[in-house]
C-alpha cells in the first residue's frame, strides 16, 4: 500500500511477504523458534503417589485442569488431588464387577463442558455417565447391539451370567456374556455441544449420542464405500472435527463436523515402519498429538492440509505411552505404560537456539530503488536477538540461488539485542535495487525466544536531504552519508506525523484502544466516556462498553424513558429486559368503562393495609405509614414505581446481576422507585405476549351443549364458530366464560 508517497510491505497475518526459507522458524503467531524436543516431568514423585498405579489406559481433564485417570489393575478412577499432590480414588466408582458402578476392563474415560464424567466399560460393554460434583450415577448406556439398515440403528441386549471361569478370568458369579453384534466401547469424547461419541472396536463404528443421552446416529465408513476398521481412540478438537485412530492403520482420520467424508492424517514418511497410534488428542490450536507405543515415542501434526511435524518427545524419554489428553492450561498429559508415570509436557519450555527466515523477493517496481529501513515489532527476552540482513538486485533471483549467496553479499547486518517489547528499526545498508530480499536470524537462550510480530519495508528512501541545497548532494559519498544521518531525525519525525495522522481513530468508539498504553494510565475508552460523563467498568466485555459509547446519544436523548432504560440494560447484558410501570396494576372499576370480572373491585384499605381496629389488626397483616391522608393510598402507593425483569438463565452470576442494578440506578429518572427481579427464561411465545393480558391457549368453544357443557370451561354464547362476534356481551371486553362469572 502507498502512503504519503511511499510504499509499505508488512509482515504479519495479510498479503505482502512470502517465505522462501523457514529453517527452525515457524510463522503461526509471528516469526519465533520452533520448541525444542521436550522432556517428560512427572507430575507427582515416583516413590510417592504412583506407588500401585498400574496401567492407566484412559486420561482425562476438567474445566479446573484436574487430572483423572482409569487404573486397569485396579478397577478404579483416580483423580489427582493438587493439595496433596496424589492420586486418589473416587468414592463409589469402581470395583470389578458388573453391577451399577463397578467396572470391567475400564478404557477411555472424558469429561463434558456441564461436568460429566463418562466412562468406557470396556469388558461389561457399555458407558457409564457420573456427575462429577456428587459422583452420582446419572446414566447407563449398554449392552447395545448395533443393528444393520439405513440408517442403522440400535437395540439394547441382556448379558447372560457365566458362573464359571472364562478366558483365564476368576470365577465371578456376575461375569456377563454377550452375543454377536454387541458393541465395544473402547473409547468417548465429548463436543462442545456436549454430544457424545464412542468409538465401537467390535462392530467398525463410532456411535453418537445426543447431549440429553439419547443414541441418535453411527459412523460406519470413513468415505462412501469404505467401512470402517476397528476404531479405537478418539480426539475432538474445538472446530468440532473429530479425530479417529484405527488398530494396525498407521494414520488418523479426520471427520468434519457436518458429516462429510473423512481426511487423513499422515505421519512423517520416515517414521511409517514404526508408527503405530495408541492415543491421540488435539490441542487448542488444532494441532493433533499421537501417541505411539511400540516405539516409545509423541508425534505432533498439523491438520490434514498441512505438512506433519517432527516428534517432540523421544524413545529416550519415553516407555510406552497408552493414553494422552490436554490439560486447561493446554499443556500435553501423557500416560507412560512402561513406568506406570503420568507425565506432563510442555512444549514451550525449550527452543532451538538459532532459526533463520528468508523472505521471497520484494518487488518495488522501481529500477535501482533506494530501500530506506526496516521496522519490525518484536519481543527480545533476555539473552536472545534478531540479527537483519539484507540483499537487494535489479533481477529477479531464483530461490536456489538466493539460498545459495555467499556471505558477503548480504548487506546490512544490524542487530537487534536489547531486551525488551516494543518497535525496533534499521537502515537499509545494501545498494539500489528493484528487489529486496530480508534474512532473519533469530537466536535464543533455549528458554526463550524472540518473536516478531510484524515487519515493515519502507521504500524509496526520501530523506530531509532533498530540501537542502544541492551543493549538499554533490559528492556521492558525502550525500549517502548525510542522507542516513538525516534519515535519524526523519524517522522521529515521520513517528509523530503518523501518530497525529492517526489520532482521529482513538476518538472511534469502534477503532479506539481499549488497553491502557502504560501500566496505571487510563485507556481510550474511559477517557472517551469521560467527555460524556459515562462511567465504563473495566471488567465488562470490551465489545459492551463499545456499544455503550457508540450509541450514548440516544442513552442521553431516551433518558428517563422506558425504551431508554431497556436499551441501556441491552446494550451491557445483551439481554432485552421488560419493565412494568406498577400504576398498570390498579384494578379499579371507572363509572362508565367498568369491566365485570374477578380482577375489578373498589379500592379500600386493603390497598396499602394501614393499622384499623377490627380490620388489618392482626399483627403481621397490617403496615404503619407516615402518610396522614388514607385517601391518597391508591395514588401514593404505586405512583412513580416500576419493576425491570431480567430473564438470566440461572439467575445470573452476581457481577451480572450487580452490573443490570447499577445501569437501573443510573438511567432512571431520581424520583422513582425501581426493583430489579432476575428470573430464569421457561416458557416464552414474544416479548410482546404476556400471558394473561393478551394471549390465549385455546381457541374459543363453538358452542354449548345442554348436559355437557360448563359456563367458563368450555361453553360459548354465540353461533357456532363465531369466535370474534359473540351474541352475548357485557361492557366492551367481557365474555360469558373468559372474563365474566355468570352466578
Amino acid at each position: 500500500m502507498h502512503h504519503n508517497g511511499r510504499a509499505h510491505l508488512l509482515l504479519a497475518e495479510r498479503p505482502g511477504w512470502h517465505d522462501a526459507l523457514l529453517d527452525k522458524v515457524d510463522v503461526d503467531c509471528g516469526l519465533r523458534l520452533v520448541p525444542a524436543p521436550s522432556e517428560p516431568r512427572p507430575l507427582v514423585d515416583d516413590a510417592g503417589a504412583f506407588a500401585g498405579l498400574t496401567l492407566p489406559t484412559g486420561i482425562a481433564t476438567d474445566a479446573d485442569g484436574a487430572v483423572y485417570l482409569v487404573d486397569a489393575g485396579t478397577h478404579e478412577i483416580k483423580r489427582l488431588d493438587p493439595c496433596t499432590g496424589a492420586f486418589t480414588s473416587l468414592p463409589c466408582i469402581g470395583g470389578r464387577g458388573s453391577e451399577p458402578r463397578m467396572v470391567r476392563d475400564p478404557r477411555g474415560i472424558a469429561i463434558s463442558p456441564r461436568g460429566v464424567l463418562y466412562v468406557c466399560d470396556t469388558g461389561n460393554r457399555r458407558v457409564q455417565a457420573f456427575t462429577l460434583a456428587a459422583l452420582a450415577l446419572r446414566a447407563i448406556w449398554g449392552p447395545l447391539r448395533l443393528v444393520p439398515g439405513t440408517p442403522p440403528s440400535v437395540e439394547r441386549v441382556a448379558p447372560e451370567r457365566l458362573p464359571t471361569p472364562a478366558h483365564g478370568e476368576a470365577c465371578l458369579p456376575d461375569n456377563p456374556v454377550f452375543g454377536d453384534g454387541t458393541w465395544e466401547p473402547f473409547d468417548v469424547v465429548v463436543d462442545a455441544e456436549c454430544a457424545v461419541y464412542v468409538s465401537d472396536r467390535a462392530n467398525g463404528a463410532v456411535h453418537r449420542f445426543d447431549r440429553h443421552g439419547a443414541w441418535s446416529s453411527a459412523i460406519l465408513e470413513a468415505e462412501p464405500g469404505v467401512p470402517l476398521g476397528r476404531p479405537t481412540h478418539l480426539a475432538m478438537d474445538r472446530n468440532g472435527r473429530l479425530y479417529v485412530a484405527q488398530e494396525g492403520d498407521p494414520g488418523v482420520l479426520v471427520f468434519p463436523p457436518d458429516g462429510g467424508p473423512a481426511e487423513r492424517i499422515e505421519p512423517p514418511a520416515e517414521l511409517d515402519d514404526r508408527f503405530c497410534p495408541s492415543g491421540i488428542a488435539v490441542a487448542g490450536d488444532g494441532t493433533v498429538y499421537v501417541s505411539d507405543h511400540r516405539a516409545g515415542c509423541m508425534f505432533r501434526c498439523l491438520p490434514p492440509d498441512e505438512r506433519p511435524r517432527l516428534p517432540i518427545a523421544c524413545p529416550e524419554t519415553l516407555g510406552a505411552p497408552v493414553a494422552l489428553a490436554f490439560d486447561a492450561a493446554g499443556d500435553a498429559i501423557m500416560v507412560d505404560g512402561a513406568s506406570n508415570r503420568v507425565l506432563c509436557f510442555e512444549p514451550h519450555v525449550a527452543f532451538e537456539h538459532e532459526g533463520r527466515f528468508v523472505s521471497d523477493a520484494l518487488d518495488s517496481g522501481i529500477r535501482r530503488c533506494r530501500w530506506h529501513r526496516l521496522a519490525l515489532e518484536s519481543v527480545v527476552p533476555r539473552g536472545c536477538s534478531i540479527r537483519v540482513d539484507t540483499f537487494t538486485s535489479d533481477a529477479p533471483k531464483p530461490r536456489d540461488e538466493m539460498l545459495s549467496l555467499p556471505e558477503d553479499r548480504w548487506h546490512t547486518g544490524a542487530l537487534h539485542a536489547t531486551a525488551g517489547e516494543g518497535d525496533w528499526d534499521c537502515l537499509v545498508m545494501s545498494p539500489p535495487g528493484r528487489y529486496a530480499w530480508v534474512r532473519l536470524t533469530l537466536r535464543g537462550d533455549g528458554s526463550a525466544t524472540p518473536v516478531v510480530a510484524a515487519m515493515r519495508a519502507h521504500y524509496p528512501r526520501t530523506s530531509s536531504l532533498r530540501f537542502l541545497p544541492a551543493t549538499y548532494a554533490e559528492d556521492p559519498v558525502s550525500a549517502d552519508f548525510l542522507g542516513r544521518f538525516l534519515s535519524i531525525f526523519d524517522t522521529v519525525a515521520g513517528g509523530v506525523s503518523e501518530r497525529i495522522a492517526s489520532f482521529a481513530s482513538v476518538l472511534d468508539p469502534g477503532a479506539a484502544p481499549a488497553d491502557p498504553p502504560a501500566p496505571g494510565a487510563v485507556d481510550f475508552l474511559t477517557w472517551i466516556a469521560s467527555w460524556l460523563d459515562m462511567a465504563l467498568q473495566r471488567h465488562w466485555p470490551e465489545q459492551r462498553r463499545r456499544d455503550l459509547l457508540r450509541y450514548a446519544h440516544l442513552l442521553y436523548r431516551r433518558r428517563g424513558t422506558v425504551d431508554g432504560l431497556r436499551l441501556h440494560v441491552r446494550l451491557l447484558t445483551g439481554i432485552e429486559p421488560f419493565v412494568l410501570e406498577h400504576y398498570k396494576l390498579r384494578p379499579w372499576a371507572f363509572v362508565g368503562s367498568a369491566r365485570a370480572g374477578e380482577g375489578t373491585r373498589v379500592w379500600g384499605n386493603e390497598i396499602v393495609r394501614r393499622l384499623k381496629l377490627d380490620e388489618y389488626s392482626a399483627v403481621g397483616s397490617f403496615q404503619l405509614l407516615e402518610e396522614s391522608d388514607p385517601r391518597l393510598d391508591p395514588l401514593a402507593h404505586v405512583a412513580n414505581r416500576f419493576t425491570v425483569f431480567v430473564p438470566i438463565p440461572g439467575g445470573g452470576t452476581e457481577s451480572e446481576q450487580e452490573n443490570v442494578r447499577w445501569v437501573v440506578e443510573t438511567a432512571k429518572p431520581a424520583h422513582t422507585h425501581a426493583s430489579v427481579v432476575f428470573v430464569e427464561p421457561r416458557f416464552a411465545i414474544s416479548p410482546e405476549l404476556v400471558l394473561g393480558m393478551n394471549t390465549m391457549l385455546r381457541r374459543p368453544p363453538d358452542a354449548t351443549v345442554t348436559g355437557a357443557s360448563r359456563l367458563r370451561m368450555d361453553a360459548g354464547i354465540g353461533e357456532n364458530g363465531d369466535a370474534t362476534a359473540p351474541a352475548l356481551r357485557i361492557g366492551k371486553r367481557a365474555r360469558v366464560g373468559f372474563s365474566t362469572i355468570v352466578d
